[in-house]
Order: structure tokens, then C-alpha cells, then sequence
């Protein structure tokens, strides 16, 4: 087994322990290829905390809270906090979806995980100055996602940061000259003053 952690968790003092219950408990499942463990966010208390978290940017992370009851576990779990039978080197690392890739590629051999929610580990949320290079590395990754496993893309409405990033791509792209014009309206809520 290979716990995978976060550089930037803080891993609860029994975390290994529990992995192990975990382990002992899954030995009979040749199917199970790895154990999600809970990866818990600290609340800083500030805007950007109430954003992300309503914004849906922690979501997942608590799968193996949400999967726990589940026989066939869950479908993904982050390597922010995740034990695996084995590590395949090749795994991309590119800073984003290497996790969902990890558990698509199980699931098509017929493997899957299972979830370990005693194996808890403590996450700071991500700087806010540094959330647009992020969220630029996850949308790369899941593009490169949706071309190597095309069966699991799911088509949805873009969020509300989605609309934004958007409607200011449309205004940079439309109106080179009065891009900061287009960027300001969109930030404001003001399109028709531009019109």
C-alpha cells in the first residue's frame, strides 16, 4: 500500500492506523485498488471561504464521508489524502483531475475504491490570489479527462465564476480596445451600458 497526501495537509496522529483498519478490513476485496481517506477544510472565516465552499470548490473531498455506506464506494477521491495498492509512476501530475483519471482507469478494469472516512487529514483552503492559475490547471486537466475517458464526460450550465470568466473572455475577445471597458461592466453587472 502508498498513502498519497497533499504536501499542504495536516494528516490526524492516527491517520496511518486507520488506513491500516481500512486495509485489513478491505483485504478479501481483490477489486478494491485503493481507500479514500476524509480530507477536512479548515474555515479561514473570510469571504474566499464562504465563496469556495458555496461555490462547490471543495466538493468531493468529503467523498468518503459521502460514499462511506456505499458497497461500491466512490466513484473518485482526491490524492490529497487517498491510500492505493499501487502507484503507476505514469499517473499525470499535471496539478489537477491525476485522481479522477486514477479511478476511471480503475473502473474500466473493473477495480474500485473504497472509502476509509476515520483516515482524516486537515486541508488549509488554497490562497485566493492563487485560485485562477488553479482553476486554469483543472479546466487543462479536465479537458485532457474528457478526451482520454469521453464516457464519463457529464454536459451541465456553466457556475456562476464560469459565467464570469466567460462574459470577460467574450469582452477581451470583442473589443480589444475597450477591453478594460468590457472587463469593469462585467465585474459590475453592467452590459447594457456598453451595448
Amino acid at each position: 500500500w502508498c498513502v498519497l497526501l497533499d504536501d499542504d495537509v495536516e494528516p490526524a496522529p492516527d491517520l496511518l492506523y486507520r488506513y491500516a483498519d481500512a486495509a485489513h478490513a478491505a483485504g478479501g476485496d481483490a477489486a478494491c485498488v485503493g481507500l479514500a481517506g476524509l480530507t477536512v477544510f479548515r474555515d479561514a472565516g473570510d469571504r474566499f471561504s464562504r465563496a469556495a465552499r458555496s461555490l462547490g470548490m471543495v466538493v468531493n473531498f468529503d467523498n468518503a464521508a459521502t460514499w462511506a455506506d456505499d458497497p461500491g464506494g466512490p466513484p473518485w477521491a482526491p490524492t490529497a489524502n487517498l491510500m492505493v495498492r499501487r502507484f503507476d509512476e505514469r499517473c499525470p501530475r499535471n496539478g489537477g483531475a491525476e485522481d479522477v483519471e486514477l479511478a476511471a482507469r480503475a473502473r474500466a478494469a473493473g477495480l474500485r475504491l473504497r472509502a476509509a472516512p476515520g483516515a482524516v487529514a486537515a486541508h488549509d483552503l488554497w490562497p485566493w490570489r492563487g485560485q485562477l492559475a488553479r482553476a486554469c490547471r483543472w479546466g487543462r486537466a479536465t479537458a485532457l479527462l474528457a478526451v482520454a475517458h469521453p464516457r464519463h464526460v457529464r454536459r451541465r450550465l456553466p457556475n456562476a465564476v464560469e459565467w464570469t470568466a466567460g462574459a470577460l473572455a467574450y469582452g477581451l475577445a470583442r473589443a480589444p480596445r475597450r477591453a478594460p471597458a468590457y472587463a469593469l461592466a462585467v465585474l459590475l453587472g453592467r452590459f447594457s451600458a456598453l451595448a
